[in-house]
């Protein structure tokens, strides 16, 4: 019971920050396109800068989260370095 307790707190945690991010990424939207002035800009050429920043922010956050796995691993010595702590890690500070 405990673990579906657990469960449903952290689906809930979740749910929250797709709401969270949802409304943060139509927010941006609003901001950088409330007319029609994209038309005139060379679309393709903006968005293969886009995709460039998106992928460059991609990697830097693969980079930080292996930072952060080994980082786990060697702050609970797992020889392996997988870290695999399970729903527990999912808990909060609640």
């Amino acid at each position: 019971m405990a673990d579906e307790d657990d469960a449903r707190r952290v689906l809930a945690r979740f749910r929250a920050y797709e709401i969270s991010f949802e409304e943060l990424a139509f927010d941006k939207f609003s901001e950088t396109m409330p007319s029609f002035d994209f038309l005139e800009e060379d679309v393709v050429n903006s968005m293969c800068n886009l995709l460039v920043e998106i992928a460059n922010q991609c990697k830097l956050q693969y980079i930080k989260l292996r930072l952060l796995q080994t980082a786990l691993a060697e702050s609970i010595e797992v020889e392996d370095g997988e870290v695999s702590i399970g729903l527990d890690s999912f808990k909060g500070n609640d």
